[in-house]
């Protein structure tokens, strides 16, 4: 799925991956499945058995999408777990940046 930091989807999946408690570990080594521009993360089940989810986030030249092995994300949905991925990527601005950028195009 495509990340779009104006999505409030996305925000409302980061809150509930932070209201869980849930966590996410980037992987530091490369896999197998792991490519160049691709950051893996473990993120932790909200359900707190052990289990984790792998979550990739893409980095691409216009966009960054991102692709993680739950039921949702396997459905292309916005889930807990990519969100908490993406922040941990730094892909969520400030409240500044957005605020900025929506001045940035009133001008123009």
């Amino acid at each position: 799925m495509k990340f779009d930091p104006r999505d409030v989807k996305w925000f409302a999946a980061l809150s509930r991956a932070a209201s869980e408690g849930i966590q996410a570990s980037k992987l530091l080594f490369p896999i197998e499945r792991q490519k160049d521009g691709v950051e893996v993360y473990l993120v932790e089940s909200s359900r707190k058995d052990g289990s984790v989810y792998i979550v990739e986030v893409h980095h691409g030249h216009d966009a960054t999408s991102i692709v993680c092995s739950c039921k949702g994300g396997q459905q292309r949905r916005v889930c807990k777990h990519a969100a908490l991925a993406a922040f941990h990527a730094g892909l969520f601005p400030t409240a500044r940046e957005l605020f900025v950028e929506e001045v940035e195009e009133k001008v123009a």
